[in-house]
């Protein structure tokens, strides 16, 4: 990245609801997650995950699909589903 240029690749960390799987432009780390919880479902590697929820209240309208509760309960169960397989 040369000063004052935006061609190119950009890599930026932004906190994204899991169980979305299109983001439009924007590309996840989706697919390195259900490896990552398909490797924790073979061979159990912690006796616990955490699933982030500070971030909520920042996301863009868009990517609400229910109620705050409602949103962490279906990434709780995103997760879940990954781990039971």
């Amino acid at each position: 990245f040369k000063e004052g240029r935006a061609d190119g690749e950009w890599r930026i960390h932004c906190h994204v609801p899991l169980f979305l799987s299109d983001l439009g432009e924007i590309g996840s780390t989706r697919a390195d997650l259900e490896a990552v919880l398909a490797a924790f479902r073979r061979k159990s590697r912690s006796s616990h995950l955490e699933v982030e929820t500070y971030t909520w209240d920042v996301l863009p309208d868009h990517l609400r699909t229910g109620s705050k509760a409602a949103d962490i309960a279906r990434e709780i169960s995103f997760c879940v589903k990954e781990l039971v397989g």
